[in-house]
């Protein structure tokens, strides 16, 4: 979901990829998969886009719910807004990276947010795919995600 308001503040222009963004000293202290940005140094959206998707960087996705809704907390709320906008009743975020606390996710329903970003932003996700797709060297990958959850995909 953060990178879904995000893709929509760029869509909107209140973000541009090339925007730099200096990056607080909470998001610094991020826990969990990281990226590694460092606090007060200019970060490109487009970096913070790649370390959120590509590396699950917990930094950046509070980097970037500030860039987007000038803190955290209100960026929650956006994210739970267009949840339900979205159909996904059930589902209820109370921070941008998902750590430690989980959403709380409404499964029957998250397939509309996969639709919705691929319906409404499918150039961005195109390009991220391709960049994810030109980096991969084997035909699965085992993932443990900084909540501790392992999975493997297989392509």
């Amino acid at each position: 979901m953060t990178a879904y308001l995000a893709f929509g503040a760029l869509k909107g222009r209140s973000l541009a990829l090339g925007q730099t963004i200096r990056v607080s000293e909470r998001a610094w202290h991020a826990s969990g998969s990281r990226m590694f940005i460092e606090p007060r140094k200019p970060v490109t959206v487009e970096e913070l886009l790649h370390g959120l998707i590509i590396q699950s960087g917990n930094d950046a996705s509070i980097a970037l719910a500030e860039a987007v809704a000038g803190s955290e907390p209100a960026f929650v709320e956006r994210m739970n807004r267009e949840a339900g906008r979205l159909g996904m009743t059930d589902t209820n975020f109370t921070n941008s990276s998902g750590c430690p606390a989980r959403a709380l996710f409404d499964r029957q329903r998250l397939g509309a947010y996969h639709l919705g970003l691929d319906r409404e932003y499918p150039s961005t996700i195109s390009c991220i795919r391709n960049a994810n797709t030109a980096t991969t060297t084997s035909h699965s990958a085992t993932a443990t995600s900084s909540c501790g959850s392992t999975r493997t995909w297989t392509v």
